[in-house]
């Protein structure tokens, strides 16, 4: 198979779908001859004899409404996990006197200047103005807490429907190049949504007596979130296999399920290689991160294998080793750091806005002005996932209002034995 966005049967002429049949010409019999679009298999498009089907819109994947429906989720989850990581992330307590109060420090040398630099200063500014940051704070926790899993699960759920139109039968109309383009990029909003909200729900605090009597009560969620994960990686990890086909940016009218026996090659696999790489990084890590067992353990033993910089004899043979040492030291502090996670999914976040809208624009040169126009419309498949995004924000508004009446009962009450104190 030869990639040419310029490719062309013998004899073709200047409209290869007429009436619901495209243009087909037999290699053997040296003949031309057209074909009904449903007839069409992954037989023609082995041999190169047809023109792929003419490209058909789905609202119900590319649709305008069900991209923004994603762009909004994703973006929502995004803000409220930067927000919350700001105005909690000080390492200390702030006194009324506006000095700064050192509270469980960050062993991380980034973040630590991060925390004393930016966080603080935040903090300080909006206190200053009467702005309740723990409220705001608290807020925004529960925000993510919301739309975390909902991100998790909606990844999921958008690739096991795109696996499902992978294997439908020919007669079934399996799901194009460009549909299953869609799918993906959909997906790693949701996944890089979610990862980045990890390192707020990570935080969150467990007491010994939760521990104690709730042991497994506590560590289910995390067990279930866990195998979630490895779903959503393994998925991932398939769909970006199968986008890996050498001529995939050439064939986006044509069946996916049609190209996955064929070479990875080229850009495609540039990118498939990419996608595996970030996969196989980051979910294993944010997993370990998950436990807090693990994350006890690591803690426990990390300078064994980072070591302190600068703290071996003063020869030339521990100079090199310092040096060595003092060298992974600073790359790990970079690369584990919150500082650094926030800015990498960040960053995917507005390549992926760029990706999915360019994406759906080469698909839609391909398209009849007909078909185009019927992603663009905002129908009732895609009005549904749009309006849902009400939800977290009606939940803002009541997480608002609970902590702003929990905020004023633990100020109003000033003795010991208030019935209704909060937390009793």
């Amino acid at each position: 198979m030869v990639c040419d966005e310029n490719f062309s049967l013998p004899q073709q002429p200047a409209n290869v779908f007429v009436n619901g049949t495209v243009y087909c010409w037999d290699w053997t019999l040296g003949r031309s001859y057209w074909l009904n679009e449903q007839d069409y298999t992954c037989r023609e498009f082995d041999r190169g004899s047809c023109w792929c089907p003419q490209l058909k819109a789905d609202p119900d994947i590319a649709g305008i409404g069900v991209i923004l429906a994603y762009l909004i989720s994703a973006g929502l989850t995004l803000f409220a996990t930067f927000v919350c990581l700001l105005l909690s992330r000080t390492d200390g307590t702030r006194g009324p006197d506006g000095t700064w109060v050192a509270k469980f420090p960050t062993i991380n040398a980034v973040d630590a200047v991060v925390r004393r630099r930016v966080c603080r200063v935040v903090v300080s500014w909006l206190e200053d103005r009467n702005w309740d940051t723990d409220v705001i704070a608290a807020c925004a926790f529960d925000l993510v807490q919301a739309l975390s899993d909902t991100q998790l699960v909606t990844g999921i759920a958008v690739l096991v429907a795109g696996m499902i139109g992978l294997t439908r039968k020919d007669s079934e109309k399996p799901m194009t190049v460009y549909h299953f383009t869609i799918v993906t990029d959909l997906a790693w909003f949701s996944s890089n949504a979610h990862l980045l909200s990890l390192l707020v729900l990570r935080s969150r605090g467990i007491s010994a007596k939760e521990r104690r009597r709730r042991s497994w009560a506590v560590r289910l969620p995390i067990a279930l979130r866990a195998g979630l994960m490895v779903t959503l990686a393994c998925l991932l990890l398939y769909a970006s296999w199968i986008t890996g086909f050498e001529c995939w940016y050439y064939e986006l009218d044509c069946p996916a399920k049609c190209t996955t026996k064929y070479p990875k090659c080229g850009e495609p696999r540039m990118w498939m290689i990419v996608n595996f790489v970030l996969i196989l990084y980051s979910y294993p890590l944010h997993m370990f991160e998950l436990s807090l067992t693990a994350r006890r353990l690591w803690l426990g033993h990390r300078n064994r294998f980072l070591g302190n910089p600068g703290a071996e004899h003063a020869s030339a043979s521990w100079g090199v080793v310092s040096l060595v040492r003092g060298v992974i030291f600073w790359l790990w502090n970079i690369l584990a750091s919150e500082l650094f996670s926030v800015l990498e999914l960040i960053a995917w976040f507005v390549l992926g806005c760029y990706w999915v809208f360019q994406d759906r624009s080469l698909g839609h040169n391909v398209m009849t002005a007909e078909e185009s126009s019927a992603e663009d419309k905002l129908g009732f498949g895609q009005l549904v996932p749009i309006v849902l995004l009400l939800l977290p924000l009606l939940g803002v508004a009541e997480s608002y209002a609970d902590h702003t009446e929990e905020k004023k009962m633990e100020n109003d009450c000033n003795c010991d034995g208030c019935e209704w104190h909060a937390g009793s």
